[in-house]
């Protein structure tokens, strides 16, 4: 078959638009590999509202006369500060658990709502004491879900987003010690269930203020690996009561991390907030530091990176402050005092809804459409070209069967014209002229 000028165009542009077709083939299965996302918000109306758990970490916690028995040369200077044996507190879990004081000692909890088919009810029984802050807080927590004190009164209400708390943290100085006198009391607001021992706090209190504080529910629902944001789904893996409940980033880290230390070191350090929870013995203040500073140096803690990712299903909370005043001195004479009231501000909350930017039907959507634009005509024109090329060979192959030489082709146009051209009046023409000329020779034209 002749290679022409022509053909060579042709394939030519056949090969740019498959070099153009693949290269375009290749950016999109590239970027489904990296498995992109959008977000969504979605805004949604009385459903799926959880009233928020509430920590507060107190510095005054350390009760006078149970350190004084167990510790006696601590109250020999009648200071309401600790003193020298804060690092014995800290690094002591069973004196921790001694000398705390019991959540029915220092604090008070109501419950109320507007909604009459939520009745009020006391919620004291919901608190509990959930770890220790370092360097000198010790935190309660009250969360009415993770427990099964009053329990079943909050489920009763079918309204939770009309409920409002009142905590009051009420002591007294001559009857309570602290580590340090900052006059500061981190208050968390998270979701129940859960006590992730955030290092920010949602407010810093002082004692004597009354703090009202409105919130906002935000739920944030991502998606696990092979996509981008690769979490992990800590409610599937059930409650891990030794660490407060379900699992968040810092307690899953947080873990892992105490694993590494009993594994490697044989103890685990008494700086992280549930080590008194792990079952494990503390490691002493000197080798401490040594473990720690192997383990980072080593690179062992990597992994746990790795293995925590963000929470699939999380659910967070808007803290507004939106009212602040100071306790009248009549209220509580004699005692340090801090009131808390948490409600909400809206019935609905924002859901971050991460969706796949890319779905593999999707992806085929646009192979296809490059495989029209960039091959379709080039594809056609040869397919044509070829289909030409044949029919001229099995003409020539007709032709050659017959021993005839090929015709030579004229004007198509012309052709047709001279096909339908008649032709009874050259015939006729012709007869006459045949007719006369052989009248003439015979003689016969006198008759005439």
């Amino acid at each position: 078959m002749e290679l022409t000028l022509y053909g060579i165009i042709r394939v030519c542009i056949w090969l740019v638009s498959l070099s153009g077709f693949m290269y375009q083939v290749s950016t999109i299965l590239k970027m489904y590999c990296l498995y992109p996302f959008t977000v969504t918000v979605v805004e949604q109306l009385q459903k799926g509202i959880l009233f928020p758990a509430v920590t507060i970490c107190s510095e005054n916690w350390i009760n006078r006369s149970r350190l004084c028995a167990a510790v006696p040369h601590a109250c020999v200077d009648g200071s309401q500060n600790v003193g020298d044996n804060n690092f014995r507190i800290e690094y002591d879990f069973d004196l921790q658990k001694d000398v705390a004081l019991k959540p029915n000692e220092v604090m008070e909890c109501y419950m109320r709502s507007n909604d009459p088919t939520c009745p009020a009810f006391t919620c004291f029984e919901a608190l509990r004491r959930s770890y220790y802050r370092h360097p000198g807080h010790m935190c309660y927590t009250l969360d009415l879900l993770i427990t099964d004190h009053r329990r079943d009164a909050y489920l009763a209400c079918r309204s939770p987003w009309t409920l409002e708390l009142t905590l009051n943290v009420i002591w007294s100085p001559e009857k309570t010690m602290s580590l340090q006198k900052e006059n500061s009391y981190p208050i968390l607001i998270h979701r129940p269930e859960t006590t992730p021992p955030d290092k920010l706090a949602s407010l810093i209190a002082e004692a004597g203020m009354l703090y009202v504080l409105s919130v906002t529910q935000q739920v944030t629902k991502r998606l696990p690996p092979p996509y981008a944001s690769g979490c992990s789904d800590y409610l599937k893996e059930g409650a891990a009561l030794e660490m407060g409940g379900y699992q968040s980033q810092d307690t899953c880290i947080q873990k892992c991390r105490m694993q590494l230390e009993h594994r490697f070191c044989g103890c685990v350090s008494p700086l992280y907030e549930y080590s008194a929870y792990f079952g494990k013995p503390a490691c002493a203040r000197v080798h401490n530091e040594k473990c720690q500073n192997e383990l980072e140096k080593n690179n062992t803690f990597i992994v746990c990176s790795k293995r925590c990712r963000a929470p699939c299903d999380e659910t967070t909370y808007d803290v507004r402050l939106t009212g602040m005043s100071l306790i009248p001195d009549s209220t509580n004479v004699g005692l340090n005092k801090l009131f808390i009231k948490v409600k909400f501000s809206s019935d609905t909350q924002k859901i971050f809804l991460y969706q796949p930017k890319l779905s593999i039907v999707e992806v085929f959507g646009y192979m296809g459409g490059y495989l029209g634009m960039w091959l379709g005509f080039s594809l056609f024109s040869i397919l044509s070209g070829l289909e030409d090329k044949f029919e001229r060979f099995l003409i020539r192959r007709a032709h050659a069967l017959k021993k005839t030489p090929a015709p030579v082709r004229f004007n198509s146009t012309k052709q047709r014209i001279n096909d339908h051209k008649p032709r009874g009046t050259f015939e006729k023409r012709v007869t006459v002229k045949d007719l006369d000329t052989t009248l003439i020779g015979s003689g016969g034209s006198s008759q005439y």
